[in-house]
């Protein structure tokens, strides 16, 4: 009879852990969140005017300041309306910190306005120590073709699954209070016995930093853009640019001109054809990249 009670004490309080960590879970998910300097996040894509049924590329590039194996709690927007064919994320560490880039091959069956929510992540903002959610910007998309499926009905699938939400967690606290109030039952009638203690190993040290090439993630940046003459690797680059140069975050491109390491025609080219690249209209965007990356070559050399 005992070593009955005993087990059924045990499938218990495997049964009640599981749901508390469902049910409870944020809390302590809370604690595991990286503690990061969250310093861009940006989703981009490579047209803005897709064809139905022709595949196109969604990017999705976070820069933060430490450096860092792996980014955690990475969460794309739900694709209402496309279909992701292919997937590949990158994780590159410099010393300027940690480029998360992944890169979505996607296909639209409907044209129409098409508007993606944004992506986020969940961290600890090092700036202040609160856990924050981190967004990236919303994207909105005009997708040329005959209509074969409407785009309209991302709010009525967002507003569904909140609901279906709500009914879960609902569902998830009755049931746990059930499981509390059947234990406290059981403990009153037995006396509790010892639970078995596990020692952890010691913590293995971090592996020694290796000293960089300070011109490395400058060099990764033009590659890229040569490579991919987007808008989203002009902004990388950008901010390669700047890192490089030691400019504060948050100056201007009067500021930067202004600052110690901008003093030569060469820099203040680069400064000058940067910020164009990042932020010109649509139509001038490939003039602006073509400017931008002979600049960055001479900086370079």
């Amino acid at each position: 009879m005992v070593r009955s009670s005993r087990v059924a004490r045990g499938a218990l309080l495997a049964l009640l852990a599981f749901v508390a960590t469902a049910v409870f879970g944020a809390p302590a998910r809370a604690q595991s969140l990286a503690r990061l300097h969250v310093e861009s996040f940006v989703l981009s894509s490579d047209t803005a005017n897709p064809v139905v049924e022709k595949p196109f590329h969604l990017e999705l590039v976070i820069h933060v300041k430490e450096r860092i194996n792996q980014l955690e709690n990475v969460v794309l927007p739900p694709f209402v309306g496309l279909d992701i064919l292919g997937d590949e994320s990158t994780t590159t560490q410099s010393l300027q910190g940690t480029t998360y880039d992944e890169r979505l091959t996607v296909v639209a069956h409907g044209s129409g306005k098409l508007t993606i929510s944004p992506a986020y992540l969940d961290a600890i903002d090092a700036r202040d120590g609160a856990a924050k959610r981190f967004l990236s910007n919303s994207l909105t998309l005009m997708i040329a073709g005959p209509i074969h499926a409407p785009f309209q009905t991302s709010g009525m699938v967002r507003r569904v699954s909140a609901d279906l939400t709500v009914v879960a967690r609902i569902v998830g606290w009755l049931f746990a209070f059930a499981c509390l109030v059947l234990l406290v039952i059981i403990l009153l009638r037995r006396r509790p016995q010892p639970l078995p203690v596990t020692v952890l190993p010691p913590a293995e040290p971090p592996p020694p930093n290796i000293p960089l090439d300070p011109r490395a993630p400058l060099r990764d940046a033009l590659q890229r853009l040569q490579a991919e003459p987007t808008r989203a690797r002009a902004l990388f680059a950008r901010l390669a640019l700047r890192e490089y140069l030691r400019i504060p975050e948050g100056a201007t491109l009067s500021d930067a001109l202004r600052s110690a390491n901008a003093q030569s025609a060469t820099v203040k080219r680069a400064l000058e054809t940067a910020e164009r690249a990042a932020f010109v209209y649509d139509e001038g965007l490939d003039d602006a990249i073509r400017a931008f990356i002979p600049t960055l070559r001479e900086m370079l050399t």
